[in-house]
């Protein structure tokens, strides 16, 4: 039979108006069980039971009543319900929480922290201090004057042994004291916290931030020098000291540590725009200069195109003739790909070099001229005096750096490479030890084509297979001493094991001087050691490539590996792998990224994404990054995709291939995606690389 709902609610009606609660309870107890949903006959139920003296079971109706009322958002109806159950009984600990809750929720501070109050001292009572104290930041949430609490918290927790949560705590306590504008009391509970932890990264931050806003940046740039002492690679240490060295306007000191910084951590390079707005400010445009060229192309390829423009120009409005100045300015037009700005700072460069006696600088600069207006036979006439005059000889013209900067499509991570060669060493000692423009400040070098080569091989004399053919190419040295060096590189290639490389390079070589003898005799050479093996099968690997990102501007391999946590993982029980993937690295390290995709792809496909190895992983973002450096983001996006569907990926790993990944959809023009990702590495590390800043510009943009 069909329960009937109005019979049950009229039978309970009269056993009420006959005082019968337990008989009215019974029929409400039918309706509830029948209609789940009908919380106004709920709330009656919990009213019968009160009065009939079964405070459990009334209890049990008044919470389920309050929580329906709290899902659906009516805060004030919930809190009325969960005080019949004060009035009924002493409140139980979970109905305090949730009302104090409840009246947070509301808005109610002065309500919520009482019964926070309450429930917190019902935890201490009974011993359960964890518990306790975990309400005590509660109220230290709800109110942002109190600084007792957090004294307190911090005093508390380091008795429990937590120290993790008392350093919080006297962090909370400083930063509320450096809010209230009390920077002694600010100091010292960043001390306390200091005093568990000296190399706790909260705590020292918070304590730079306190000393920075008050003027008093100076008594911290002791303490964190001697932690750089005892911890030099400390990443976070040595930021906080520039920080603190920007703020005293310590030019000098701030780039000390910024060079230190960016060797470990590469993507700090943006800190350099920084500096670099400090030394304009002291007047100083030769140290601007200086970490301008530094850092030019990391800039550049970093997004920092309109902070590098603004610098720059502001640098030549100080110092029209400024000699670095304007080759930073010659940087700037191949990368944005302007002739205009490009032929009017070559003149410029040359008349500037000119008017100091730079004769270097007068020719690199005449050079290009001669190519990009080969009508203006002035500069080609001086460029002959000048060769005349000093002894140079008069060879067949360097390459147009714009127009292979403008055809070749580089991406922009690798773009401007041989003309930073050409003109950006200036953190390479000079061989003469007298700068370019002859103002003996012993930064700059001479940067000239024909010196470039100079510098690039005293870079690590024992690595000639550290400089490209494009970078060889580029510095316009004699014939014969090009074939010397090309031939010098490719035995160094046969020595240490890398036969394919020879045999491909030297290929090459024949291409462009013909089947001259030293050509077949380095041929015949290497076809008899591809025939009898390598003169010694444990040989160790050639020494990697110098580090020369700071010249070409290209965010290295190393770098890369840095920033996505690579380990070299190579399983030595599979040779085929090993292989292919320290050719494709030799490949990339050299500069022939085509090469190095196709061996890198070889390596993938023998390999799993689910092995233990990680192998894939590695592959996919090295490809991926190689995609980039062509210019090719659309195809590195894919790539970047394969590598995170990884199984277990860390935190930092995930953050760097999330970066890698926006940074490749930015270039492929999809911004909405690309902030989609930006915003997914903020949200889990504020801190990594320029990802606010690149955030900062998108909305900008939009």
């Amino acid at each position: 039979m069909a329960f009937d709902k109005k019979n049950a609610m009229r039978h309970a009606e009269r056993f009420l108006s006959q005082g019968k609660y337990r008989a009215a309870i019974n029929e409400y107890k039918q309706v509830v069980q029948h209609d789940s949903r009908d919380y106004g006959t709920l709330n009656m139920l919990g009213d019968l039971y009160a009065k009939d003296g079964d405070t459990a079971e009334a209890i049990k109706c008044f919470t389920e009543v309050a929580e329906h009322y709290a899902k659906q958002g009516f805060a004030a109806k919930a809190i009325a319900v969960y005080k019949k159950v004060t009035r009924i009984s002493p409140a139980p600990p979970q109905v305090s929480e949730r009302l104090a809750e409840l009246y947070r929720e509301k808005g109610s501070v002065t309500e919520a922290k009482s019964h926070y109050v309450t429930l917190a001292e019902h935890y201490q009572s009974i011993g359960r201090k964890i518990e306790a104290l975990a309400i005590w930041k509660q109220i230290a949430l709800l109110d942002p004057q109190n600084t007792e609490v957090y004294q307190n918290l911090g005093e508390s927790f380091l008795s429990e042994g937590q120290n993790d949560e008392a350093i919080d705590a006297f962090v909370a306590l400083g930063e509320r004291y450096h809010k209230l504008g009390h920077p002694a009391d600010s100091a010292a509970a960043f001390d306390r916290a200091l005093e568990i932890d000296r190399y706790s990264e909260v705590a020292l931050s918070g304590l730079v931030r306190s000393a920075n806003s008050s003027g008093r940046s100076l008594e911290v740039v002791g303490r964190l020098e001697g932690l750089m002492a005892e911890q030099p690679h400390n990443r976070e240490i040595i930021r906080l000291l520039i920080e603190c060295h920007l703020k005293t306007a310590n030019g000098k000191g701030a780039e000390e540590a910024l060079i230190k910084l960016v060797e470990v951590e590469p993507s700090n390079y943006p800190l350099f725009v920084e500096l670099a707005r400090l030394y304009l400010d002291e007047e100083d445009p030769d140290s601007a200069a200086r970490v301008l060229m530094m850092s030019s192309e990391h800039l550049l390829a970093g997004g920092q195109v309109d902070a590098f423009r603004t610098l720059v120009e502001e640098l030549l409005s100080k110092s029209e003739d400024h000699i670095e100045g304007l080759r930073l300015m010659a940087s700037l037009s191949t990368w944005l790909r302007d002739d205009a700005a490009y032929l009017k700072t070559l003149k410029r460069l040359a008349e500037s070099a000119r008017k100091v006696d730079a004769v270097n600088d007068e020719r690199f600069a005449l050079s290009q001229l001669v190519m990009v207006v080969p009508h203006e036979i002035e500069y080609r006439e001086r460029l002959s005096e000048i060769n005349a005059a000093h002894g140079f000889v008069d060879d067949e013209p360097a390459e147009n750096l714009f127009e292979k900067q403008f055809f070749n499509r580089h991406a922009p991570a690798d773009t401007g490479g041989e003309f930073a060669i050409a003109a950006s060493l200036e953190n390479l000692a000079s061989p003469n030890g007298h700068s370019a423009n002859g103002n003996g400040n012993g930064h700059a070098v001479e940067a000239t084509l024909d010196d470039a080569s100079v510098n690039v091989v005293n870079i690590s004399s024992d690595s000639p297979a550290a400089i490209t053919h494009e970078a060889i190419d580029a510095t316009a040295d004699n014939n014969e001493d090009r074939l010397k060096r090309e031939i010098a590189s490719i035995k160094f290639y046969v020595d240490n094991g890398y036969v394919d490389l020879a045999e491909k390079a030297a290929e090459e070589l024949r291409g462009d001087f013909g089947s001259r003898p030293e050509v077949i005799e380095l041929l015949q050479f290497i076809e008899h050691t591809n025939a009898v093996g390598p003169a010694a099968e444990t040989q160790a690997p050639p020494p990697a490539a110098p580090r020369v990102s700071n010249i070409s501007g290209a965010f290295g391999l190393e770098d890369l590996r840095n920033e996505l946590g690579f380990e070299e993982v190579v399983d030595e029980s599979d040779p085929d792998y090993e292989t292919l993937y320290n050719t494709a690295t030799a490949y990339q390290e050299m500069g022939l990224l085509e090469d190095a995709i196709k061996s890198f792809q070889e390596a993938a496909n023998i390999v799993s994404k689910a092995d233990d190895t990680r192998r894939f992983f590695q592959c996919s973002n090295l490809i991926a990054h190689c995609f980039m450096q062509l210019g090719k983001p659309h195809v590195a996006i894919t790539w970047y995709e394969r590598a995170l569907e990884s199984p277990a990926l860390r935190a930092e790993e995930k953050q760097g291939l999330w970066y890698e990944y926006a940074n490749a959809c930015e270039s492929n023009g999809d911004h909405q995606k690309a902030a989609k990702y930006f915003e997914m590495v903020y949200a889990e590390n504020i801190d990594f690389r320029d990802v606010g800043e690149r955030l900062r510009n998108m909305a900008i943009a939009a």
